[in-house]
Formats: C-alpha cells, structure tokens, sequence
C-alpha cells in the first residue's frame, strides 16, 4: 500500500510469499520482495524503504530474521488492542546479560490494529481534492490481477 497526495490510496503490489516461516525458503523470499524497485510514472526507481513484520505468528522465527537482515528497514510489529494509540512506543526485547537493553537489538512496536482501520475509514471517505480527476472518494488503486475484498 502506498499514499500519495490527499492521503490518495494506492495498492503497489501484493506479493504472496507461500511456505513455513520454519523453513528458510520463504524468508529468502522476502528478502527479493524487499529488494525490489517500483518505477514511477516518470520512471524513478522506488526502493521499500521501511516496512513491518508481524510478530504474532512465529515469533522466533520473526526476531532472528529480523536480527540478521532487517536492518534500519525493519519494523516489527505486534498486535495490541489495548495500545492507546495507533502506533505505540516500542520495547526492546534484545538484553544484555545484565538485563540491560541492547541498544541496536530488536524492538516490537505494539499496533492498535482498529484503532488504523478506523482511520483508514475515514481516509477512504475523504472528498476528492477540488480540481483532481483521477480516483473516487472510497476508492483505491488497485494492482492488475487483485481483487477488492
């Protein structure tokens, strides 16, 4: 998912990456996802800059992904429907064997995930900018070959 102007909803790209999170293969696979350009109307080459990894699920799996290739990029993520806001502070969960936080290891950002989609909503009912074609009030850009839900 990408914004644009007036928080303008466009879907880039939806990859699917099949496979057990135990098995190496499927995180090679994010790691070409992750490596990938989108061209732009004028022909600039895009990098994913940042992007989330959900912890909920496999969750040792995630860390040492994570720890080994993630990088500045990564942001991992964990689901938390009593976070009083959309995107809480994170907490380390790399220590030291003192129990000192270890300052470059991981951190899980507790997401409010209806607290977003709640204001996803409103997004989407935002009017058209005055003077813009282009989308629907509602509507989102979708990628060739993907369906709305």
């Amino acid at each position: 998912m990408a914004w644009g102007r007036s928080k303008e909803p466009w879907s880039v790209d939806y990859p699917v990456l099949e496979g057990q999170t135990a098995d190496g293969a499927v995180w090679q696979k994010l790691i070409v996802v992750l490596n990938t350009y989108y061209l732009t109307e004028l022909g600039a080459a895009l990098p994913i800059v940042k992007f989330a990894i959900d912890s909920g699920h496999a969750t040792p799996e995630v860390y040492a992904w994570t720890r080994k290739y993630g990088g500045e990029r990564a942001v991992v993520i964990k689901g938390d429907s009593r976070a009083d806001a959309p995107v809480s502070q994170p907490s380390p969960i790399d220590v030291g064997p003192q129990g000192e936080r270890v300052r470059w290891g991981v951190k899980v950002w507790p997401v409010n995930g209806s607290m977003i989609k709640e204001e996803l909503y409103r997004w989407l009912r935002l009017d058209r900018p005055p003077g813009r074609s282009g989308s629907l009030s509602g509507a989102i850009g979708l990628v060739c070959g993907v369906e709305a839900a």
